[in-house]
Protein backbone atom coordinates (compact mmCIF):
# COMPACT_ATOMS: atom_id res chain seq x y z
CA UNK A 1 0.00 0.00 0.00
CA UNK A 2 1.37 3.38 -0.89
CA UNK A 3 2.46 6.10 1.99
CA UNK A 4 2.50 9.41 1.52
CA UNK A 5 0.48 12.66 1.35
CA UNK A 6 -2.19 13.48 -1.38
CA UNK A 7 -2.74 16.66 -1.95
CA UNK A 8 -5.61 17.77 -3.61
CA UNK A 9 -6.13 21.88 -4.83
CA UNK A 10 -9.27 23.22 -5.65
CA UNK A 11 -9.27 26.00 -8.12
CA UNK A 12 -13.34 25.88 -8.46
CA UNK A 13 -16.15 28.28 -6.68
CA UNK A 14 -15.60 27.88 -3.11
CA UNK A 15 -19.85 27.27 -3.03
CA UNK A 16 -18.68 23.63 -3.53
CA UNK A 17 -15.71 23.02 -1.71
CA UNK A 18 -17.90 20.65 0.78
CA UNK A 19 -18.34 17.99 -2.73
CA UNK A 20 -14.71 18.55 -3.18
CA UNK A 21 -13.69 17.52 0.90
CA UNK A 22 -15.94 14.64 0.51
CA UNK A 23 -14.18 13.30 -2.65
CA UNK A 24 -10.60 14.24 -0.30
CA UNK A 25 -12.73 11.79 2.41
CA UNK A 26 -13.51 9.21 -0.20
CA UNK A 27 -9.75 9.14 -1.14
CA UNK A 28 -8.88 8.85 2.27
CA UNK A 29 -10.89 5.53 2.77
CA UNK A 30 -10.16 3.91 -0.02
CA UNK A 31 -6.52 4.43 0.03
CA UNK A 32 -5.51 5.18 3.53
CA UNK A 33 -2.98 7.62 2.39
CA UNK A 34 -3.09 11.12 4.51
CA UNK A 35 -4.91 13.36 2.12
CA UNK A 36 -5.32 17.16 2.44
CA UNK A 37 -7.18 19.51 0.61
CA UNK A 38 -7.04 23.18 0.34
CA UNK A 39 -8.39 25.96 -1.60
CA UNK A 40 -5.91 27.80 -4.08
CA UNK A 41 -5.30 31.10 -3.68
CA UNK A 42 -4.22 32.31 -7.17
CA UNK A 43 -4.80 31.78 -10.75
CA UNK A 44 -4.33 27.86 -11.42
CA UNK A 45 -1.63 29.27 -13.86
CA UNK A 46 0.40 31.40 -11.57
CA UNK A 47 0.52 28.71 -8.75
CA UNK A 48 3.64 26.88 -8.30
CA UNK A 49 2.28 24.34 -6.95
CA UNK A 50 0.58 23.19 -10.22
CA UNK A 51 3.32 24.54 -11.81
CA UNK A 52 5.69 22.36 -10.08
CA UNK A 53 3.82 18.79 -10.23
CA UNK A 54 3.60 19.76 -6.39
CA UNK A 55 -0.21 17.87 -6.20
CA UNK A 56 -1.79 14.80 -6.50
CA UNK A 57 -5.40 16.17 -7.91
CA UNK A 58 -6.95 19.26 -8.84
CA UNK A 59 -10.41 20.73 -9.34
CA UNK A 60 -9.77 22.66 -12.30
CA UNK A 61 -12.33 24.69 -14.95
CA UNK A 62 -11.66 23.32 -18.64
CA UNK A 63 -9.59 26.47 -19.94
CA UNK A 64 -6.97 26.96 -17.35
CA UNK A 65 -6.90 23.31 -17.97
CA UNK A 66 -6.00 23.36 -21.39
CA UNK A 67 -3.86 26.65 -21.20
CA UNK A 68 -1.92 24.46 -18.70
CA UNK A 69 -1.38 21.33 -20.82
CA UNK A 70 -0.13 23.24 -23.78
CA UNK A 71 2.55 24.39 -22.21
CA UNK A 72 3.17 21.78 -19.34
CA UNK A 73 6.39 19.48 -19.72
CA UNK A 74 4.10 16.61 -17.61
CA UNK A 75 -0.08 17.62 -18.86
CA UNK A 76 -2.62 17.10 -16.70
CA UNK A 77 -4.94 13.91 -17.37
CA UNK A 78 -8.52 14.55 -16.74
CA UNK A 79 -10.40 11.69 -14.80
CA UNK A 80 -13.63 13.25 -15.03
CA UNK A 81 -16.55 16.35 -16.06
CA UNK A 82 -19.58 16.78 -14.20
CA UNK A 83 -22.62 16.89 -15.62
CA UNK A 84 -25.05 18.77 -14.39
CA UNK A 85 -29.09 18.14 -13.68
CA UNK A 86 -31.46 20.15 -16.05
CA UNK A 87 -32.92 19.94 -19.78
CA UNK A 88 -30.40 22.73 -20.85
CA UNK A 89 -27.55 20.62 -20.24
CA UNK A 90 -29.05 18.19 -22.02
CA UNK A 91 -27.00 15.58 -20.04
CA UNK A 92 -23.98 16.43 -21.16
CA UNK A 93 -20.82 17.97 -19.38
CA UNK A 94 -21.40 21.67 -20.69
CA UNK A 95 -21.46 24.65 -18.41
CA UNK A 96 -23.67 28.08 -18.98
CA UNK A 97 -23.11 31.81 -17.57
CA UNK A 98 -26.23 33.11 -16.33
CA UNK A 99 -26.43 37.38 -16.39
CA UNK A 100 -28.73 38.18 -13.36
CA UNK A 101 -30.04 41.51 -13.04
CA UNK A 102 -32.75 42.90 -10.19
CA UNK A 103 -36.52 42.24 -11.04
CA UNK A 104 -36.70 45.95 -10.79
CA UNK A 105 -34.27 46.82 -13.35
CA UNK A 106 -36.52 46.41 -16.43
CA UNK A 107 -32.91 45.61 -18.32
CA UNK A 108 -33.11 42.14 -20.11
CA UNK A 109 -30.44 42.70 -22.90
CA UNK A 110 -26.63 43.48 -23.01
CA UNK A 111 -27.18 46.70 -24.42
CA UNK A 112 -29.29 47.45 -21.26
CA UNK A 113 -26.08 47.18 -19.70
CA UNK A 114 -24.79 49.85 -21.02
CA UNK A 115 -22.73 52.06 -18.86
CA UNK A 116 -23.70 49.96 -15.57
CA UNK A 117 -20.94 48.22 -13.34
CA UNK A 118 -20.62 44.29 -14.12
CA UNK A 119 -18.84 41.54 -12.24
CA UNK A 120 -18.11 38.17 -13.89
CA UNK A 121 -17.01 34.85 -12.66
CA UNK A 122 -13.34 34.74 -13.06
CA UNK A 123 -11.15 35.78 -15.93
CA UNK A 124 -9.83 31.86 -16.08
CA UNK A 125 -13.57 30.60 -17.24
CA UNK A 126 -14.39 30.26 -20.22
CA UNK A 127 -18.12 30.00 -19.74
CA UNK A 128 -18.24 32.91 -17.07
CA UNK A 129 -15.91 35.42 -18.64
CA UNK A 130 -14.41 34.20 -22.10
CA UNK A 131 -17.60 33.30 -23.95
CA UNK A 132 -20.26 35.76 -22.92
CA UNK A 133 -22.17 36.51 -26.27
CA UNK A 134 -22.59 40.16 -27.16
CA UNK A 135 -25.11 40.92 -29.31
Amino acid sequence: MPTGKFLIVSYLSPNLFWFYQAVARAIRRHTHLEVEIIEGSCDPLDDPLLQNHQLDLAFLCGLPLLRHNRQAARPLQLLAAPVMQGDRYQNLPIYFADIVVHTASHRSTFADLKGTRFCYNDAGSNSGYNRLVWK
